[in-house]
Order: structure tokens, then sequence, then C-alpha cells
């Protein structure tokens, strides 16, 4: 049985609209479809992994082209080219060469294979074309700001002056494996189907062709992926229908680690944040600049020794606390003469244990903070994003596309068409505001920020500073901008355009985007220089296309799949070094509407041997919640090394989970729940012995707050008049205790005035009032919206 590669049923539109738009209406004349096989204009290239032919050790691909665009360019030698375009197929990339289609393909090796073959090419249908002079492959356009420079014409003449046809063979293999998922080999390939002979001007279309890739060997014990890691290896390998059922699969508990990096002044601030992580199930270290060495080199190291002595099973992310003058950026390998010959800013470096490539095995972000209050308010806004704080306001469907005005309705405009009209599993609610459309201003867009999104993606001219005169009014939006947000549902950014992410600069609008106290986004994707226009239009669909369609929720994984995908399109690898995350790399893009997940947790949880029984659902709806991790931890007395529970689970069908536990002593469990589409909710449950623990039905110790979501005060009541002083602790989701009350022996409720000691306002989130009266504790919970 033949299983066809899902990927190009959406690269098929994709690519035909960009050829039309990006290139403008006046190229749209100049378009000939040539048809191979009487299949419709616009039909997309088709490959085919033969699943009853292929095995372990073995892939035979067919790849049928059922026909081309053909488009005359004028170089700037005054000769007359026809540029080739195959929809669902990119270009060879070699800077100079014939710039002829071809196909990329990522297989997974399984077997103990040393090396890749190609052991047979079988020629199914060709097609000759004569006279033919073929466009040769531009420097390709830099974004025209902060040094870019538009599409500039080389040709190279070792190769328009050889007799040889180009390329020299139907097939390129990779002399390298690659890793996808971490543990999984794998090695690129290049199918070639168009030759081109310089001296005669023949074209040669293998319209039909079939390849067989050996990679034999014996198959060893291979190591469970998690489902994050299944999920990203089913998207990105080709011949997985083939492999796939070889590899086995952790579906019961999630097993991951966590590095964060930081000047050790830090930790106390990141304490919060360490213990989300616990909570939400991930192993936490930490490693100190001022022991590690603050150079490149110096963290790369670290980061590699922390690697290596985990248990390769486990995902791995790292978290880089400072900016660039106290944890550095790397700079990326070789690119290209022409533009970045010394390479470029990069923190992708860090996520490579094997070596300087983009197989990245640790998945890394930053925060770029300048002091403890900076870093303070990132962190509230991710522990908020990531424990369902403002779950009952915040709709997270909605996603605004910004797009600049040049050369509209095709190029950023078209990109974002293209994004705006793709199929997806789970549909986004888009708002556009184009540049090109009258009237669109920078209100416009910090309205709808300010009202409430999941997402804004800006595609377009940037700078450091901003989105540069991207609208008809000729605006800049600005680091001015951002500042006088006053939103409390925080986005994700993304941004597709040159340097917004310049780290190396003294101020970015990245960094304002992640400063804004209260306000502003929750993370930011974006580059560290001047990137390149085709490049982005193709990362631009492609990470819509990892969040929306194949549910690649998890930041890290979003930005691995579209860096990998546009790659496998067009060839050129470097934005994929520029592009860097501010923000949590493990934290999943919430993409529903409001939802609030209600659960059925015990009053209270004994010493000793504990069956947790739970339920989760969608308050709103009734339905389950399957497929989400939960997740719990309690830490020792003192928060010492040795955590007295720590363990996870995924939910079932039905939304239900169990887990056992055993905690030594008194406290606080704390437990998570993350779902597949940005589910979350986070709060704990009293540990008690079993023998002292009070009656928690007794219509006398009720305790409770009114209204427990409030944009200010809340009143804190009791079932009736209290027999003994009560002390009362108000604390946030850490276990951070933020106000201390007091209530003498006779009253019935408290108001808490959403202060803490210092008399600051809280920010918005989700807080915890324990009170404490004689042998009574109870907990009662309250969300703080701001």
């Amino acid at each position: 049985m033949k299983q066809r590669s899902c990927r190009l049923n959406h690269y098929s539109s994709i690519l035909v609209f960009s050829l039309l738009s990006i290139a403008g209406v006046t190229l749209a004349e100049n378009l000939e479809w040539i048809s191979l096989d009487g299949s419709s204009e616009g039909s997309p290239a088709e490959l085919v992994v033969e699943t009853s032919l292929s095995s372990e050790g073995k892939t035979v691909l067919e790849l049928k082209v059922p026909g081309f665009w053909m488009e005359d360019r004028l170089g700037d030698d005054g000769r007359y080219y026809k540029k080739i375009t195959v929809p669902g197929m990119g270009s060879l990339g070699q800077t100079g060469a014939p710039a002829l289609p071809t196909f990329r393909s990522r297989l997974g090796v399984i077997t103990s294979a040393q090396e890749a073959t190609v052991e047979q090419f079988d020629i199914l249908a060709m097609e000759s074309f004569f006279d033919v002079l073929i466009w040769p492959q531009p420097i390709e356009e830099l974004e025209p700001i902060e040094g870019g420079q538009p599409e500039r014409f080389a040709i190279d003449w070792q190769i328009y002056d050889s007799q040889d046809d180009f390329p020299a063979e139907p097939t390129e293999l990779d002399t390298d494996f690659g890793t996808s998922a971490a543990v999984l080999r794998t090695i690129g390939l290049r199918l070639q189907p168009f030759s081109w002979n310089p001296t005669d001007g023949k074209l040669e279309v293998v319209s039909h062709g079939r390849w067989v890739i050996y990679h034999l060997g014996e198959v060893p014990p291979i190591t469970p992926l998690t489902r994050d890691r299944f999920a990203m290896a089913r998207s990105v390998l080709d011949n997985w229908g083939v492999i796939g059922g070889a590899v086995p699969v952790n579906w019961w508990h999630y097993d991951a680690d966590y590095l964060i990096i930081t000047p050790e002044a830090y930790h106390p601030t990141l304490q919060s944040f360490i213990d989300l992580k616990k909570a939400q199930g991930y192993w936490v270290q930490v490693r100190y600049i001022e022991n590690t060495g603050s150079g490149c080199e110096d963290i790369r190291t670290a980061i590699a020794d922390w690697y290596w002595l985990a248990p390769e099973s486990r995902d791995k992310y790292c978290l880089l606390v400072g900016d660039v003058d106290v944890l550095p950026t790397c700079t990326s390998p070789f690119l290209n003469w022409e533009d970045y010959p010394d390479g470029v800013p990069t923190d992708d470096a860090y996520g490579s244990v094997n070596g300087y490539d983009l197989d990245e095995e640790v998945y890394v972000g930053r925060l770029s903070v300048n002091d403890e209050p900076d870093l303070a308010q990132q962190l509230a806004r991710i522990i908020e994003y990531q424990t369902g704080g403002l779950t009952l306001l915040a709709d997270h469907k909605q996603v605004a596309l910004v797009a600049h005005k040049e050369d509209a309705p095709g190029k950023y405009v078209g990109a974002h068409e293209s994004v705006r009209t793709a199929y997806y599993s789970d549909p986004p609610i888009f708002q556009t505001y184009y540049g090109s459309q009258s009237g669109v201003s920078n209100a416009d867009v910090s309205a709808a920020i300010n009202s409430g999104l999941g997402l804004v993606a800006y595609r377009g001219h940037g700078s450091r500073t901003s989105w540069t005169n991207w609208n008809t009014y000729g605006e800049y939006y600005s680091d001015s901008d951002v500042d006088a947000l006053t939103n409390t549902q925080h986005p994700v950014v993304w941004s597709f355009s040159c340097s917004n992410g310049k780290l190396e600069s003294e101020y970015c609008i990245a960094e304002k985007w992640m400063e804004k106290g209260d306000h502003g986004a929750v993370s930011h994707y974006g580059s560290t220089e001047a990137s390149y226009t085709s490049q982005n239009h193709e990362l631009d669909r492609q990470m819509f296309q990892a969040v929306y369609n194949l549910g690649l929720t998890v930041q890290g994984q979003a930005i691995e799949y579209g860096e990998e995908r546009y790659v496998s399109i067009h060839g050129g690898r470097s934005n994929a070094w520029m592009y860097l995350l501010l923000g949590d790399p493990s934290m999943r893009i919430r993409t529903h509407g409001p939802i609030t997940v209600a659960a059925t947790p015990p009053d209270y949880v004994p010493t000793g041997p504990f069956i947790l029984d739970l339920y989760f659902y969608e308050a709103e709806s009734g339905f389950p919640i399957p497929d989400a991790i939960f997740s719990v931890w309690k830490p020792a007395p003192g928060r010492e090394d040795v955590d007295e529970v720590f363990d996870n689970h995924y939910t079932a069908p039905d939304g239900h989970v169990t887990l056992s536990v055993e905690p030594q002593t008194e406290g606080m469990l704390y437990w998570a729940l993350r779902g597949p589409d940005g589910e979350c909710v986070m709060d704990s449950i009293p540990v008690f012995d079993g023998t002292d623990a009070p009656d928690w039905q007794s219509e006398d110790e009720r305790f409770w707050a009114d209204p427990s979501v409030t944009t200010s005060t809340s009143t804190l009541r009791f079932g009736g008049s209290l027999t003994t002083d009560a002390h009362l602790s108000i604390y946030d989701v850490s276990g951070r205790a933020v106000r201390w009350l007091h209530l003498p022996a006779g009253g019935d409720e408290i108001v808490w005035d959403g202060r803490d000691e210092q008399g600051a306002r809280v920010s918005g989130g989700i807080y915890f009032a324990r009170v404490r009266a004689g042998e009574m504790e109870k907990v009662t919970r309250i969300t703080m919206l701001r």
C-alpha cells in the first residue's frame, strides 16, 4: 500500500500562491504552465514512499512531477533566461548555478548502517526540451533595512561554459548522518529530476522516477521516544510509515530535564520558575556562570556535560538567563561569502551538543534581563501563562497577522495571505492588519493586542527597534508603542523581519516586548540580523503549520519544525541560525478560546502511601481533557535537593488519571496539568498526618474566597465565627508568601486588598489563601485579574 507524504498537500497551494503573489501581478503574464502528464495548472509534485517495497534497511521513493511553471527573466548580462518552478519542490539553492527544482527529503535510519547509498534509479517517464537557457540562482534578497539588499544577479561561468550536464547525478545524499527527535539517526537527500546541458540548452525532466535508498544493518535497541519526540519524528521523517512501528514510545508518562544557566545572584528570583518546572514534571538543575565560565564555548561545554549525564530518553530544555553582556550569543558557522562570511549571532549552537549543526538535541530559550526586578516581571507573565491565569477572559484562538505594505497584494501581504488561507486541523481566528490597506495604523494593532490575542505575527521590514515604515501612514511600530500597551492577556510574538532580536545592540524591540511589566508578550521569536525575504516567507508559513495543523505546540518544537521545513523547501540555512527565542522553550503555545480546567482533587492527602484518582474536564462544556500531563511534586522540608514526591502520568481518553504518591511529611503537594492544546492549571493539595486531619465536610470549617476571581479585593469567609485567632497567608503558585493577615477570635471574614506585604499590588495570576486556626488548616484559591 502506498503512503502519500502528508506535507505535500498543503505545500502545493502554498507554493503556487507564493509564486504568483511574491513575484507580483505584473509578472503573472510571463508565467507559462508546462504540463507533463495532462494535470491541471499548479498541480504539485508528489513524493510517495512505497511501503510495500520498503523495509527498515531500504526506502523506495517515487517522485511524480506533473508540470512546472516557466517564467522569462532578464539577466544583468542582457540575456533572457527561463526560471523554472515546480509547486511542492524547492530549488537547488546553489548561488550562480542553474536554479533547477529539487525535492529534499529526510529519512529515519534505525539500523546500524554506517552510510546510505542510492542502489537504483529508474526513469519511469521523462520529457525533453531544447534551446532553454536556465535562470541562475541569484543571491537572494535581504530585507532591505539595516544592511539588506535586493535580489542580486549571479552566474557561475564555470558551469555555464561547461559541456557537462548539471547536476551530474539525479540524487545527492548527505555525507553525514543527522538526528531527529534527539535520538533517531537521519539521512538527508535531494532528488534531482531536472538536468540541463549548457552547450545545447537541452532540459530533461524525469516526470516520474523511482529511487531505491539502502541503509542496511541490524536494528539495535532503540531508546523510547517521549510523546513530544514521537510527534516531531512523525512530522519530519518521510519514511516514518515504514520505520515508525519499530520505534518504541513512552505513552504513559513524560520524562524531561531542564537546565537553567544564570548568574548566581538571580537564583532566588528564579525559584518560583524552578518550582513551576518541577511541578510540571521536569528534573531541574541550575548552573552558575561564575562556575561554568561566561564564554560561548564555556557554556556549550556545561550544557553538553549536563546533557550526557542525563538519560537519553528524556527531553532536554535549557534556559539562558542574562543579556549578551553577561551571557553571550555564539557565532554560527560560515554561511556565505556574499552577506555573512563570518556567520551570525546565534543561540542555536547552545542546543547542538553533537557539533555546530541545526539538529538541536536541546531546545534553548533566553531571558535577556538586566536585573532582578526585570527577571521577576518576565517570570510572572510566563508562570501566569502556564498555570491558567486569567483563563476566564483569555481567548488564545485569536491571532493577529500584521504585514508591511510593500508590493501588496504580493510579497509580505502575500506571505501572510498564504498563512491565512492554508488548511489547519485546529484553525485559529485570524485578524489581519495589512499596512497596504488605507486607515490601518499602529493604534489598530495596539488596540487588538490590548483586547486580547493569543499570537501576533509580523511579516515585513524591521530594524532592531521597530517594524519599519509598515503602513500607508509611514508609521514605525516601535519600542515606544510596545511600551504603551495595556494588555492583560500576554501573546506569543513572532516577528519575521530583520534585526528585531539583535541582542548585541544596546536595546532591541524583542527585549521591550519581554520587559513590559504586567503587559507585553510572554515570548518573542525574532532575528538577530538582516534576514532573507524568501526564507522568511517560508518560515512564516511553516511555523503556523507546526502549531495549528500538526499540533506541535511546544515552542521549541514549533521552531524546530518551522526551520526544518523551510530549509527542506528553500535550501538556505541563514535564517535558521539567526532566529532566536526569548522565553521558555518548553512552554506550550495556547491555541484555544477561554477554557476553565475543572478537576476533582481530594481535600487533603495523608502522609504515607496514597492513590490519587482525579478527573479533568472543561468546566464550560463538561468534555474530558485527554492526553494531558498530570504532574505531582512535593519538596522535602527546607526545599532540599531530594524531593519527597515527583511523578507524572497522562490522562486517559475519559480525562481520568491515577497516580500513587507517598509524601513523608506534612506540607503542600503541588500538581499541574498541561494539555496538548495549551490547557493548563496548577494547584496544590494539603498533606496532613491522617490521624489529625480535620473534618473538611464540617459546616463550621468551611473557607472560601468571595469573589474567587477579582480585579482588586476578595473577602475570605468562614462557615462560622472563629473560636481562636486565625493566621492567614497569601502565596503565589510557586509557594512564595506575599501577604500575612490576622483575624482575632470571634470573626468570620477578612478582606485581602490584592496587595503584598510592601503595599504593592500583586500581578495578575493565581494565588492561594491558607488559614490556620487551632487545629484547623484550610486552603482556597483566588484568581487576580489585572
